[in-house]
């Protein structure tokens, strides 16, 4: 079942999290630390009551047990000089629970999010992938996400 995430599952998504945000940490330590429930339960409250963001939850059927949510966000880019305006969704987190990757949670909640999109207007559902995850570059490719930009970047 996926469904709409509401202020009352914010503890859910800060569990959830746990299983992207690890990797990251493990990959950039740099750049990513390490972070606590109680920082994050502020962060995701505000979030889920932010008009501009949409979470969706998934659960697995029989037990109900959460398994995996995603965080997107709504954007608006005026037309400029250079380019025309346009309306798209931004998908800014997804995570599934290791144990129930490969059952079609991360494509049931990127369906939901693109019928939302439509939905809103949006022309098109965009993403960022860092890097080093191949596996969520592999994901998105069988979703028919293509590579837009490439972000370079030199420590110093």
């Amino acid at each position: 079942m996926i469904r709409v995430a509401t202020a009352e599952d914010v503890d859910l998504l800060v569990a959830l999290n746990e299983h992207v945000h690890v990797v990251h940490v493990e990959a950039e330590p740099q750049r990513y630390r390490r972070t606590q429930a109680q920082e994050l339960r502020p962060w995701f409250a505000a979030s889920v009551e932010d008009s501009s963001c949409v979470y969706w939850l998934a659960f697995a059927e029989g037990s109900g047990a959460p398994v995996g949510y995603l965080r997107a966000v709504v954007r608006e880019l005026p037309p400029n000089p250079f380019g025309f305006g346009r309306k798209e969704l931004e998908v800014d987190q997804l995570a599934v629970a290791p144990a129930a990757r490969g059952q079609g949670w991360g494509r049931a909640l990127m369906d939901a999010a693109e019928v939302y999109a439509r939905g809103q207007g949006c022309g098109s559902v965009v993403l960022s992938v860092m890097a080093f995850n191949t596996g969520a570059r592999v994901f998105y490719e069988a979703l028919g996400y293509a590579p837009q930009l490439t972000r370079m970047a030199k420590a110093l």
